[in-house]
């Protein structure tokens, strides 16, 4: 049995936390995200550090997490950290769901999966709005991913997903550029 990942990426604000957690609740697909490593080691760092001031918003967790990427874990373990971390979580015959900020990281994280696992599927899906913030964070689209548009309600946000999820030929056979609006 292959093992599927689903790339979720998409500006800010355009619907991908939603998609992700409707994916992991109604069609019980797991999802990793890069930043659960990093929020794993601030946790720990806090807990280990008591000294350390406890972020009292999100805004500040954030640049926490910023500090401790950039600071501390990719000057040491280099930015395949967390590709790595993703990679260990992943049991095979299993689909799941990677958020991902594009560009580099994408790229790095992707090729690190297909490097360590040998019978894997991966597509790339772009959620996509018509009010999306372009160039606000460090998010790109994924190049060869799937628009899937979110400019209704989020029921219809839903169909869509539940459409693609129901495709399994299209994800068995990999086939890209589908457009769903």
């Amino acid at each position: 049995m292959r093992t599927r990942i689903i790339f979720i990426g998409g500006y800010a604000r355009s619907g991908k936390s939603s998609a992700i957690s409707y994916l992991r609740n109604h069609h019980g697909l797991v999802c990793l995200s890069t930043s659960e490593c990093l929020h794993q080691v601030k946790d720990r760092l806090l807990d280990t550090f008591p000294e350390i001031a406890r972020p009292t918003n999100k805004e500040q967790e954030r640049s926490l997490c910023i500090k401790i990427a950039e600071g501390l874990l990719v000057p040491i373990y280099g930015r395949e950290i967390f590709a790595n971390w993703v990679v260990q979580q992943i049991q095979p015959g299993q689909t799941y769901i990677v958020e991902t900020i594009g560009g580099v990281e994408h790229t790095l994280l992707k090729d690190t999966i297909k490097r360590a696992l040998t019978r894997v599927d991966i597509d790339e899906v772009n959620i996509r709005r018509g009010s999306e913030r372009i160039g606000v964070d460090i998010r790109k689209l994924l190049e060869n991913g799937i628009e899937l548009y979110n400019n209704g309600t989020l029921d219809e946000l839903y169909k869509k997903l539940d459409k693609l999820i129901r495709q399994r030929d299209y994800y068995q056979t990999n086939r890209m550029g589908r457009v769903y609006h």
